[in-house]
């Protein structure tokens, strides 16, 4: 007699874990990760890709593609899938040898750099968090996230910069982070009902909150403030990742047929230049379920036009959809 399963029997039968997405498991028991891959060719050499689904942010996969597009790390060719531990392990080898030249920069003990970098590893398979500043492609506020980037030698850059035309926009946002700039806002926001009402008896933290406010319109007018800096800052901040400036001075910035992590909208893609085009790598999963040769998208100031190109920058007619 053949021994049936009970339904409960069956629900709690332990499934194959796939394409990057985590079931309910046993807390103490780590989840088992595997990423699809694509073999495609680069720059003449044929290397495997990792791919996601579309709307996951994953910081792994970013950076991953770039290593394996410049050789920095190498998958065998014939291998479907790969665990995200293994991933993990490629670049976490050459962390525990330390680095003198990043000891130095960072001004900490080898000990304690490797400890605080390996730290930043478990993030990698979610959104890092990163602080830009507005003058340039590569302004971004050191953290030990970008001390990993630097350490592997993975360009990392952005496009939401500030035209320096833009003299009063300029002026108020240039050198700032997006953090200092919206915690200013923050605190001009809570005050301000407050000197709306006539004069007012401030505490000392009040005061010095106040004060802040103040120095950072760099008018020393609480009317300027409102009118012109908070009001322009504020439009920026929750315009477009990617500005026309930006994209001009990143499309200067890169490098040609250097694979780089572009911090877009709170995600990183993996994009390339090529004949002052730049372009997005294709990782999609989707793609595993389509006969297609295209293997990047390109870029433009408003996001993608709907150009592909398969592996040697030449333009293919394949109708899939687009990853911007």
């Amino acid at each position: 007699m053949i021994y049936k399963k009970t339904k409960a029997e069956l629900r709690n039968q332990e499934q194959p874990f796939d394409m990057g997405k985590k079931k309910k498991r046993n807390k103490n028991v780590p989840a088992v990760v595997w990423y699809p891959t694509r073999v495609i060719e680069f720059l003449g050499r044929r290397t495997p890709i990792i791919l996601k689904e579309k709307d996951t942010r994953c910081s792994l996969v970013a950076i991953c593609n770039v290593l394996l597009l410049g050789e920095k790390i190498t998958l065998d060719l014939d291998i479907k899938k790969v665990l995200e531990s293994h991933l993990i392990h490629l670049f976490q080898r050459p962390l525990l040898c330390g680095n003198t030249q990043m000891q130095l920069e960072q001004n900490l003990e080898l000990s304690e750099f490797n400890k605080q970098v390996l730290g930043v590893l478990p993030k990698l398979t979610c959104s890092l968090y990163f602080d830009v500043t507005f003058s340039s492609s590569c302004g971004l506020e050191k953290t030990f996230e970008t001390a990993l980037f630097g350490f592997l030698g993975v360009p990392l850059r952005h496009g939401w910069l500030v035209d320096p035309q833009d003299a009063e926009l300029d002026s108020s946002i240039r050198g700032s982070s997006y953090s200092k700039l919206s915690y200013n806002l923050a605190i001009y926001e809570s005050i301000r009902p407050k000197t709306n009402s006539g004069p007012q008896k401030h505490g000392r933290y009040e005061d010095d909150m106040f004060y802040s406010a103040l120095a950072f319109s760099k008018t020393g007018s609480e009317k300027e403030l409102d009118s012109t800096s908070c009001a322009t800052i504020s439009t920026f901040l929750q315009g477009p990742q990617l500005t026309r400036y930006g994209f001009s001075s990143l499309h200067n910035d890169l490098r040609a047929l250097q694979p780089t992590v572009l911090i877009w909208n709170e995600n990183l893609i993996t994009i390339s230049k090529f004949e002052d085009k730049i372009y997005v790598l294709l990782n999609d999963l989707s793609l595993l379920r389509t006969e297609t040769d295209a293997v990047w998208e390109r870029l433009t100031q408003a996001n993608g036009d709907g150009v592909f190109v398969d592996c040697n920058f030449v333009p293919t007619d394949s109708k899939i959809q687009s990853v911007l």
